[in-house]
């Protein structure tokens, strides 16, 4: 449901046409990516009332996906980890939450940030700072879902709200991840490559035998 069923179908769609597929796995920890969020975090969480509590956020997925062994949760867990230990948040100051669940009967990841919202509200926190880390631009769930709906739901609640900007075209960060493709394709070139010649010396060989 993740990346990983793209890489399952790009995998076979490139198989069946004989052209090499290189595959990145995870970024979530990639350094650029942490620092991009950190710093932008940071500088609102300065601006945010203090006692203010970091919600980490990504799109929901149906239960059943997470449970087939899909690693999606796991991978918003390492990158939320990770900029959490960057500025030093506290383990109580910042937690993971769910967003923009399709409407369906069946059940999607949660806690949904809109009720979380509600629980810090009552709880006594004064705001909240978003760092939808699970989106790298800006599109209808982050404009809408956060910007909009998650912002009024705050301000109905009395309590602050902020949210981190996504990564859009960031220099670094784009600069990181095509850094990335440079070497993954060239380590799937040169092993291509090193296929290509032991074949090729398994051949002679088996032709000088011959001779």
């Amino acid at each position: 449901m993740s990346v990983g069923q793209y890489h399952d179908r790009g995998r076979a769609t490139a198989a069946a046409r004989d052209v090499p597929y290189a595959a990145i796995e995870s970024w979530a920890t990639e350094g650029a990516f942490v620092e991009f969020l950190a710093t932008d975090l940071e500088r609102r969480l300065a601006a945010a009332p203090e006692g203010s509590k970091v919600l980490f956020t990504a799109h929901s997925l149906p239960e059943r996906v997470v449970a087939m062994g899909d690693p999606y949760p796991a991978e918003l867990r390492s990158t939320a980890t990770q900029v959490a230990g960057r500025l030093g948040l506290a383990d109580d100051g910042w937690q993971i939450a769910w967003q923009s669940a399709g409407r369906t009967p069946e059940p999607w990841l949660g806690p949904d940030i809109l009720d979380v919202l509600a629980d810090l509200a009552a709880s006594g926190v004064p705001g909240v700072v978003t760092c939808a880390c699970g989106f790298v631009a800006d599109h209808l769930e982050v404009l809408y879902d956060l910007d909009l709906e998650a912002s009024k739901r705050a301000s109905d609640l009395g309590i602050a709200f902020d949210r981190t900007a996504c990564v859009n075209d960031d220099a670094a960060v784009i600069g990181a991840l095509a850094d990335r493709v440079v070497a993954v394709t060239s380590n799937d070139t040169a092993t291509s490559a090193t296929t290509t010649n032991d074949a090729a010396t398994s051949d002679a060989t088996t032709d000088s035998g011959s001779a």
